[in-house]
């Protein structure tokens, strides 16, 4: 009963949809996720946590690491044929998380997004705020004192335009009926937002499209968290010296919404 109710948890704070992708990993426990993921991602992670010294890109994927859940490793399902990526579980010890997920980037389409979808994926895109603030509101999960979800919306797409996000955001740092924003949380997240906006200006060379920035607040505990997750379309620059300038315009117009809040 008591893993399945972890299970539960688990599957309960994911904003984004496809909850039936995690599960605790059943090797290493509670501490760690296990998603179904592609081997697009596996590659991605793999090259970011190389243990290679003599990469190219060593030193900054160090840097890259304070952005993103700690990473285990991957393994196939031999029943299934499904490829699994193991990931800290960031909602471990937050039982009372509100969630917010942003997802991150100028445009939608991946390495999975097949030719005759990319129009379909730019008028989509067009319709949120994506284009025009680099970051989309994905979901969230708003949770009461005893950690009961009171309101959770997924994928609010027409519903989350630019004059919507400031509320949205507020919910989630003032979720748990706390009344009020969690200035505390707010200067957590705001630092974390501006620490990534530094390694992504400073030294990211590669193009990430489909990832999120993930929020989480628990202020009945709180703890509070802050990470990029989904790496399933990841593409590395020749030039060293090339930004991700969707995922730059993104961090900044969440640092702006974010500011704004600061009482």
């Amino acid at each position: 009963m008591e893993s399945q109710a972890k299970e539960e948890l688990v599957k309960s704070g994911i904003a984004g949809g496809h909850p039936e992708r995690f599960q605790i990993d059943p090797e290493l426990g509670d501490s760690v996720l296990s998603k179904v993921t592609n081997k697009y991602e596996v590659e991605a992670y793999d090259k970011i946590f190389t243990k290679d010294a003599s990469d190219s890109r060593y030193e900054v994927n160090q840097i890259f690491h304070k952005c993103l859940p700690k990473y285990y490793g991957s393994f196939t399902n031999p029943e299934s044929g499904e490829t699994f990526i193991k990931l800290e579980n960031l909602l471990q010890g937050r039982p009372n998380a509100n969630i917010l997920d942003l997802k991150m980037g100028t445009t939608s389409i991946t390495v999975n997004t097949p030719p005759e979808m990319y129009n379909y994926a730019n008028q989509k895109d067009a319709k949120t705020t994506s284009v025009t603030l680099g970051f989309r509101v994905t979901g969230y999960i708003i949770k009461d004192k005893e950690g009961k979800v009171i309101e959770k919306e997924i994928k609010p797409h027409g519903k989350a335009l630019a004059e919507h996000i400031p509320g949205i955001i507020s919910k989630v740092l003032s979720g748990n009926q706390q009344g009020s924003i969690n200035q505390e949380a707010l200067a957590f997240v705001t630092k974390r937002a501006i620490e990534m906006l530094d390694y992504f200006e400073n030294h990211h060379s590669r193009m990430i499209t489909g990832s999120s920035v993930l929020m989480i607040i628990d202020n009945v505990t709180k703890s509070y968290e802050m990470k990029i997750i989904d790496l399933s379309s990841s593409k590395d620059f020749e030039d060293l010296t090339k930004r991700d300038d969707g995922y730059i315009l993104g961090l900044r117009s969440i640092i702006a919404f974010l500011q704004g809040l600061k009482e």
